[in-house]
């Protein structure tokens, strides 16, 4: 149980710790042809995607330079309104690609007046399937797809401390399509999933140590199991074995009374094997006889082959058998 325990705290945790990680800060200088660029917008992807972006046509700019915390970096372009839209690589944790997009504004009140724009050329280059990335948003920032469908105006939630937002879509769609199925939640969300695989793993823990309870039992009593339960309903098991063996005697068949006899005469108490060469009986026919006694509660088969007279009709037959002799 203790597994279980660790288990479920690692799933609890594991989503802060991604986070801390993945969406941390980033304060980096960014100088672009000994220019430096302001409101930065980052992106986080995997090395395959990364991989697919510069195969899906961002033309390298050899003639820009670019740094990254005074280290050289590689510089992606496209062409947007006569702007620059820059794509710097840089390697961050676990295999991981940090691309920053900076638009060539002089001011962050430029950039935020301007917006992020999403156009067609910059859909094709992303299109990847089941691609996900991160935005890093600055305060007030607009984002829209082909300037006509904005996702955050200035009056919304990134209006006063530019939260970051999980950008989400399904881009398996042919280049220059309009991306008009569009998911957008904020970080808090990534904690939900871990949280429900956490719930179902300690519930199917559960399910399973405690199955016997849950899972209705199907086994079907034998006959002696349903004559005892009838008699307990007539009037419970003590009064149902109080009727003296002679009671019954009558009911019994020939061969019935036979066993009983030999079982009388050892004390209540014999083994199968003496019936069986006392009455010269075949095996499955004595089998089947004490079947019968056991259905009329007379007898009781033990293990290894003993065979008893119930205790209270040994008790009244006995006792009687030993006054008579």
């Amino acid at each position: 149980m203790r597994g279980v325990y660790v288990l479920v705290a690692m799933l609890v945790l594991l989503p802060a710790a991604v986070e801390a990680d993945y969406f941390k800060e980033y304060s980096s200088t960014i100088v672009l042809d000994g220019k430096a660029l302001h409101s930065v917008t980052a992106l986080f992807v995997s090395e395959s995607a990364m991989n697919n972006i510069t195969l899906h046509g961002f033309p390298r700019a050899d003639g820009l330079s670019a740094t990254i915390d005074g280290k050289p970096a590689d510089v992606y372009a496209v062409m947007e309104d006569e702007d620059y839209v820059i794509v710097i690589n840089k390697t961050v944790a676990r295999g991981t690609h940090r691309i920053t997009l900076a638009f060539a504004a002089d001011s962050p009140a430029e950039m935020t007046s301007r917006g992020i724009v999403f156009n067609n050329a910059f859909q094709s280059a992303l299109r990847i399937d089941s691609y996900n990335f991160t935005l890093e948003l600055p305060p007030g920032a607009i984002v829209a797809f082909d300037d006509d469908v904005p996702l955050v105006s200035p009056a919304a939630r990134f209006s006063t401390d530019g939260q970051r937002v999980r950008l989400v879509w399904n881009a398996s769609i042919a280049a220059g399509e309009a991306y008009n199925t569009f998911v957008m939640y904020k970080t808090d969300a990534l904690f939900l999933p871990p949280l429900f695989a956490a719930g179902a793993l300690v519930f199917g823990y559960a399910a399973y140590r405690f199955r016997r309870f849950l899972t209705p039992k199907t086994r079907t009593p034998r006959p002696a199991q349903r004559i005892r339960k009838v008699a307990a309903i007539k009037g419970g098991p003590a009064q149902a074995r109080k009727t003296p063996l002679s009671a019954v005697r009558s009911t019994l068949t020939q061969d019935e009374n036979a066993i009983v006899e030999i079982l009388i005469g050892k004390k209540g108490r014999a083994l199968q094997s003496d019936v069986l060469a006392e009455t010269k009986f075949s095996k499955s026919k004595v089998s089947k006889v004490i079947r019968g006694l056991e259905m009329k509660e007379v007898v009781s088969k033990k293990p290894r082959g003993r065979i008893n007279v119930l205790d209270i009709h040994e008790k009244y037959e006995i006792d009687k058998t030993d006054q008579t002799e």
